[in-house]
């Protein structure tokens, strides 16, 4: 199967990756985005979905395949494929946006579910076994027909096995396909060319018996480039107003979904539409999603991240950092504000450690840590009271420990223009 891609070409897939790529359950991804959700500012980035990400995943495992892989036995070579192709199937409407949602109310995540739903005896009782127009998995069924090692594939899939890093690692198939596509989709500067490229990367990286990371010192722009690129695109991903502003409003929409009944945990094998049409069902989301969704964004006022420390404050989830926002600024502007906070963990920077090919240990980076809150009004509001609301989320801020020095970036909304200052003046 010739497969046709804006960032490696045409490749091929391989016997294994040809048969499970075209079963429902894996064909499912191509009505699953590539971002959390739907956004004019990031119009194509919002068109790309998880299948041509798998597929990419795959040709990158296949030029490790014939480098690196070579090393290894066969038969940990193709549980090890058939493990990429599986890692992202259970990923649920609009990926880790719901995901975070299940997660934080019921410890539901992607992965488990990979194994939990898709690699068991089939019972007809489960939902979400019938993934695709009804049918139940064929996943096990081809694993059992090919001879592959069921236990093996459960293994790397749940990270009991060296190999898991090559999918679950710093530096992995999933995330270097992941950065460099959602940067081509953004128009990011071109960081990856000669040797520094994915490919490069891939086709070199390996992973000791202890877990650790491989990569001769002649690849190490590769890994700066990649270092490079994955800060760029967060920082679009992170700070675009509108796609803030979007994931807000369906994380929302969702809650009251689960809320409401119109959703479960075991809607997770549903596609982005056909939430959206689930959710809509209620009249009161339904408008929700065709007003401030699809359509006006909520307008922002401010975003703010501060450097991650021991305070009371970040050890609060989510949801209550908040409510504690909104109860701060309802009666100011009148109104309930939407609210969005991101706890970002290496989502900037991570550190890679690695050893060369002399086994001399190295270290690339630090992994990142903030807190991000943006703030949005439902209305649009005047200057004033939007420089008011931001002043008034610093001091909430402040009377929670933090001080000036762990303010990292106000942006904030003018007149037409965005004001960006690296550090907030009191």
């Amino acid at each position: 199967m010739n497969i046709y891609d804006p960032l490696y070409g045409r490749y091929s897939l391989s016997e294994i990756s040809r048969d499970l790529c075209v079963l429902p359950e894996v064909r499912r991804l191509s009505q699953i985005r590539l971002l959390n959700s739907i956004t004019p500012t990031l119009a194509t980035l919002s068109e790309l979905r998880r299948y041509a990400h798998t597929l990419g995943v795959l040709h990158l495992f296949g030029l490790w395949k014939r480098t690196v892989g070579k090393r290894y036995a066969t038969k940990d070579v193709d549980a090890l494929e058939v493990a990429i192709i599986l890692h992202d199937v259970a990923t649920p409407p609009f990926g880790h946006l719901f995901e975070y949602v299940l997660k934080e109310t019921i410890g539901w995540d992607h992965e488990s579910a990979a194994v939990t739903t898709l690699l068991k005896a089939y019972s007809s009782a489960s939902t979400a076994q019938q993934i695709f127009a009804g049918r139940r998995p064929k996943v096990l069924d081809y694993i059992e027909r090919r001879g592959i090692d069921l236990e093996l594939v459960k293994a790397i899939l749940t990270k009991r096995h060296h190999l898991s890093k090559l999918i679950f690692g710093v530096v992995d198939f999933d995330n270097l396909d992941n950065v460099w596509r959602m940067a081509w989709s953004l128009g990011l500067p071109e960081l990856s060319s000669g040797n520094a490229s994915p490919e490069v990367l891939a086709a070199h990286i390996d992973i000791d018996d202890d877990g650790r990371l491989r990569l001769a010192d002649e690849h190490v722009p590769a890994l700066e480039s990649w270092a490079n690129l994955r800060r760029a695109v967060y920082n679009v991903l992170v700070f675009d107003e509108a796609t803030v502003a979007s994931q807000t409003v369906l994380t929302y929409a969702i809650k009251q979904g689960l809320l409401r009944g119109l959703i479960s945990s075991e809607d997770w094998f549903l596609h982005d539409e056909s939430l959206l049409s689930r959710l809509s069902s209620d009249r009161e989301i339904g408008l929700l999603i065709e007003q401030q969704y699809l359509g006006q964004l909520p307008f922002p006022i401010t975003t703010i991240q501060i450097r991650w420390k021991a305070a009371k404050l970040f050890d609060l989830p989510r949801a209550s950092i908040e409510e504690m926002v909104t109860d701060n600024l309802k009666e100011m502007l009148g109104e309930e504000p939407w609210v969005y906070v991101f706890k970002e963990r290496g989502s900037f920077e991570k550190e890679v450690k690695f050893a060369n090919e002399a086994g001399v240990e190295r270290t690339l980076g630090a992994t990142s840590k903030s807190l991000v809150i943006s703030v949005f009004s439902k209305r649009l509001v005047s200057a004033h009271r939007r420089r008011l609301a931001e002043h008034a989320v610093v001091k909430l801020l402040a009377d929670n420990d933090v001080l000036a020095e762990d303010f990292m970036r106000v942006v904030a909304q003018g007149e037409g223009t965005i004001a960006k200052s690296e550090r907030f003046d009191f």
